[in-house]
């Protein structure tokens, strides 16, 4: 029953949900040069997204203290932050796909980096494949499969011009494109 609220230039809102109607501050953590602007929780940590400077690693073991305990300075903004098993993907829109190993969080260590030479949108991930939305003109959307199974070599499987919109969601077996409008389209055909 805890939440993590990005809050802009505010920061981190770290909140106990219990009561839903009452919902309590616990703590809070504020990057001292810009704005949070996502966050997604593995574990004991907080991997968030800082307007133009990149990623920071937050240790939440003591919610009443995070701590920032390491960082990772991206050529862009980051569009998508998808934890894996002892590793994260970090989707930065002006390079592409970066898989970073944090078993030591004060010093992240590159796992691999796979360039998309279009502009990065947004990344969905299931199984082992990576669903990424690009563009070269912005609203000529493309869509984007990526295989990491071999998480150090990650694959570059296909590209289409299907998409419609610059955001993308999968639930299930289903692939939810949406943007102005909702677009549905089906994994398994």
């Amino acid at each position: 029953d805890i939440g993590f609220v990005a809050t802009g230039l505010s920061g981190m809102k770290i909140m106990d949900l219990s009561d839903w109607q009452n919902p309590r501050l616990i703590s809070s953590w504020q990057h001292d040069r810009g704005s949070v602007e996502m966050i997604v929780v593995q574990d004991d940590y907080a991997f968030v997204s800082v307007a133009r400077h990149g990623l920071s690693i937050v240790d939440i073991s003591d919610l009443e203290n995070p701590v920032e305990v390491g960082n990772y300075l991206c050529r862009d903004e980051i569009v998508s932050i998808i934890p894996i098993e002892g590793a994260v993907l970090i989707g930065d829109a002006g390079f592409g796909i970066i898989t970073l190993d944090f078993s030591d969080p004060e010093i992240p260590r590159v796992i691999s980096l796979l360039e998309i030479p279009t502009r990065l949108f947004d990344i969905a991930k299931r199984n082992d494949l990576l669903y990424i939305v690009s563009s070269e003109i912005f609203w000529q959307f493309k869509l984007g499969i990526v295989d990491i199974t071999d998480i150090e070599n990650p694959r570059k499987l296909i590209f289409s011009s299907d998409l419609r919109a610059e955001k993308i969601k999968i639930n299930g077996n289903y692939l939810y494109n949406y943007g102005y409008r909702l677009f549905v389209f089906d994994l398994e055909n």
